[in-house]
């Protein structure tokens, strides 16, 4: 195993483990700036609960294919394209998520949290 498919490998299985681990932590938390007599609405936006839930799966899905192109796969290209437009596909989400909502948002009621 050369140190290039070694690093690749390291690079991938990180990426992984950090989108499983951020599908599970919750992504929405109540703003911490916010003043002790803002008023909160009580809804439940997704991503508010730990645990997975309805668009979780899809992202996790994407993540498992890469890891079966790569795993299988013998055309180093098509294995480093599909790993670039996952990538690239699950940042745009989250950033298509945080800006989807008038609630949630980086300096709005609700904020990203650790997910």
């Amino acid at each position: 195993m050369t140190a290039e498919s070694r690093r690749g490998r390291i690079l991938v299985g990180g990426g992984a483990i950090a989108v499983s681990v951020g599908t599970y932590l919750s992504w929405l938390r109540t703003n911490p700036n916010l003043p002790p007599d803002a008023e909160i609405p009580t809804i439940l936006l997704p991503g508010m609960n730990a645990g997975f839930e309805a668009f979780d799966f899809a992202l996790l899905g994407s993540v498992g294919l890469v890891l079966l192109l790569r795993g299988v796969g013998s055309r180093k290209r098509l294995r480093s394209l599909a790993t670039l437009l996952t990538g690239a596909g699950i940042v745009m989400f989250c950033v298509s998520y945080l800006s989807r909502s008038s609630l949630a948002g980086f300096g709005a009621t609700f904020v990203p949290a650790l997910g």
